[in-house]
């Protein structure tokens, strides 16, 4: 009976895409209140401490990283909510795209790791 009851919750459980749309994120962020909205940049501001923390793990596995943030990095990552409307704005397509991927895609494109082409 047990397996029957574990099979029967996976078979129901809820799907992995459950994750709010930039477009969902950014009007949620529109209408929050002053906490909400704090909330809000808290969540995007550790979905970018997740992707860094990444990039250490990738990089201890000698692979290449996700991104490659610069010295002007770290003034547009003040504003993460900025950031994503900006990138929505340039490529509208991120707009039915999950919260967590446009910030991902947003960052790979505005800092992509430059490859030595010395060697």
């Amino acid at each position: 009976m047990r397996p029957f009851v574990i099979m029967l919750g996976l078979f129901f459980a809820p799907s992995a895409f459950g994750e709010a749309t930039t477009q969902e994120f950014l009007t949620e962020h529109r209408g929050a209140s002053d906490d909400g909205r704090r909330f809000l940049e808290g969540f995007l501001q550790s979905v970018i401490a997740g992707y860094r923390a990444s990039n250490v793990t990738l990089k201890a596995k000698d692979q290449p990283p996700l991104f490659c943030l610069t010295i002007q990095a770290n003034k547009e990552l003040e504003d993460p909510v900025r950031m994503l409307k900006n990138a929505a704005g340039t490529d509208p397509s991120l707009l039915s795209s999950p919260v967590g991927l446009a910030m991902l895609v947003n960052l790979k494109r505005r800092f992509p790791c430059r490859t030595d082409t010395t060697k």
